[in-house]
């Protein structure tokens, strides 16, 4: 599946001068993709932690009184921990990295995972599900983030679309999870504290997550100065690929785009920034950059905003408390909501494919 470039991956080329486009794609190497396999075991966890609940909340007023009001608020927790999460990474992801920032999350999966799974009473429970809240906002902002500094540019839209397919992954296999345990005791504790392995896992594979090499290189390029982090900028990369003389051209010019790309954005920063002739840049120039910028941003941003305003997450979340109040049976309300769970992740996996 992954050795078929001409049918996943758009191929590198180059345009000599005389116009002919020449072939120079480097062969990618399975560190790549365990690399991205390892980062997206924090999306996983984002759906499945998403999902989770949506079983979880049929058995849990068996122990716990659980009115209309402690159950959205139960639900709901995830989310107000999320974005916590999401405002913590605006922070400390510049100054920590993102491998470090991403490993992280793992600190509140387990505890919040380890926390609903003994949950002594129902506001503790709601409490640990916020914490787990928190990895999920880390994972939503982070993820993505660290695969597309990661990716080689011509892949980069293709691991970008691997972060979502986890997230329904993680969905569907709470369904599943939920189907399967439903006839055990105890079954929503196993089935919220089940989070636990994924990030276990996360943590046993986090010698495959090097650091960000923009980042890496972002930190040289403030210092003013050569450091250790650009050479391991170009070893990461490098280890990306198959050793080739063109897999060395490819990184040289990665890292150049890199070096540009960031050079510009700390010009952009600096409002005293000055042109390299020595002329101040102008305000136009400026306002032209902030314009396309701010487009760009609402444009992302609306998307967004469109997809949860349709309701989606309503579906996800009580996809088989509707079902049950249609007249399933609690078995059956979670057979049918892996469809939801199915469907996402088949529309997904067509993406990449795009």
């Amino acid at each position: 599946f992954f050795r078929s470039p001409g049918l996943l991956f758009p191929k590198m080329t180059k345009v000599d001068s005389a116009g002919v486009r020449d072939s120079v794609e480097p062969v990618v190497a399975r560190h790549l993709y365990c690399c991205v396999f390892t980062a997206v075991l924090g999306s996983y966890l984002f759906g499945y932690n998403t999902g989770a609940i949506a079983s979880a909340v049929l058995y849990i007023p068996l122990e716990f009184a659980l009115n209309a009001l402690y159950k959205g608020l139960l639900v709901s927790s995830v989310l107000l921990g999320a974005m916590l999460g999401a405002a913590m990474c605006i922070f400390f992801s510049e100054k920590i990295g993102r491998r470090r920032s991403l490993l992280s999350s793992n600190i509140f999966y387990i505890s919040g995972a380890l926390g609903m799974a003994f949950a002594p009473s129902l506001l503790f429970l709601i409490g640990a599900r916020f914490v787990a809240g928190i990895g999920v906002g880390i994972s939503s902002s982070e993820v993505n983030k660290y695969i597309s500094e990661l990716a080689p540019s011509h892949l980069r839209g293709y691991f970008g679309g691997v972060a979502p397919l986890a997230v329904t992954s993680g969905i569907l296999s709470s369904y599943l999870l939920g189907l399967a345990l439903s006839s055990v005791p105890y079954n929503w504790r196993w089935m919220l504290g089940a989070a636990v392995v994924p990030s276990v896992l996360m943590l046993l594979l986090q010698n495959f997550l090097p650091e960000s090499p923009k980042w890496l290189i972002s930190q040289s390029l403030r210092s003013g100065r050569l450091l250790d982090s650009d050479t391991e900028a170009r070893t990461t990369m490098e280890r990306m690929f198959v050793p080739s003389p063109e897999s060395k051209a490819f990184v040289d010019t990665e890292i150049q785009v890199m070096k540009e790309s960031i050079l510009q954005t700390l010009k952009e920063k600096d409002v005293s920034a000055h042109s390299d002739n020595g002329s101040v840049i102008s305000t136009r120039s400026k306002g032209r950059t902030a314009i396309t910028f701010w487009h760009a941003l609402l444009i992302g941003v609306g998307i967004n905003v469109l997809q949860q305003g349709a309701g989606v997450n309503v579906v996800i979340y009580y996809s088989a408390v509707i079902l049950k109040e249609g007249g399933f049976a609690d078995t059956e309300a979670i057979l049918l909501s892996t469809g939801i769970g199915l469907v996402q992740l088949l529309v997904y996996f067509n993406t990449l494919r795009v």
